[in-house]
């Protein structure tokens, strides 16, 4: 039920805002370098850098598939063998918060490989997922995480540890609102 497939296309997905800190472009040079075919999807927030990933895009192999409303949303994480989260760490020493886009791909059944960002570990390894720390180990784990097909399992991971109310209560407890 909902946005899930088990029939997923080799290809793996960036979707997000097209900004520097969120690194469409580190996605675009990671599948490059693997020779994996990549989605880059999202709204152009940053005009130069947007240019530059269109442009990275068409020089690169990666295709630009445009700002997506929430059903185009769903149905390319379904599709997608894995959704790439490379944070820019190096962009003004930014650090990913928790992408709600991470909740979202393991619903749809849907690894994701991150950078070791702020708590974008927490979320993505919870679902099964995995992160590096650079270019180079997120590009050692790249074709594993393309050739993973238990897309079932890390639907149930990502329900088991991000349904709403056990998130709410584990939240309250650390918040010491519980």
């Amino acid at each position: 039920s909902g946005y899930y497939e088990d029939n997923r296309y080799a290809v793996a997905l960036f979707i997000g805002n097209i900004v520097p800190h969120k690194g469409a472009h580190i996605a675009i040079e990671l599948c490059r370098r693997a020779g994996i075919p990549l989605w880059v999807a999202g709204p152009l927030l940053d005009g130069a850098y947007g240019e530059r990933v269109i442009n990275d895009c068409g020089v690169k192999g990666a295709t630009y598939i445009g700002t997506l409303d929430e059903t185009e949303k769903y149905r390319a994480m379904s599709q997608a063998s894995l959704v790439i989260c490379p944070a820019n760490t190096g962009y003004q020493n930014y650090h990913e918060t928790a992408q709600l886009v991470v909740i979202e791909a393991g619903f749809c059944g849907t690894s994701v490989l991150g950078s070791r960002s702020g708590g974008l570990p927490e979320y993505v390894e919870k679902m099964g997922g995995k992160c590096g720390g650079n270019m180079r180990e997120m590009l050692a784990l790249l074709p594993g995480m393309m050739e993973r097909t238990d897309h079932k399992e890390t639907r149930e991971r990502t329900v088991e540890n991000f349904d709403l109310t056990r998130f709410k209560d584990e939240w309250m407890g650390i918040l010491g609102a519980g």
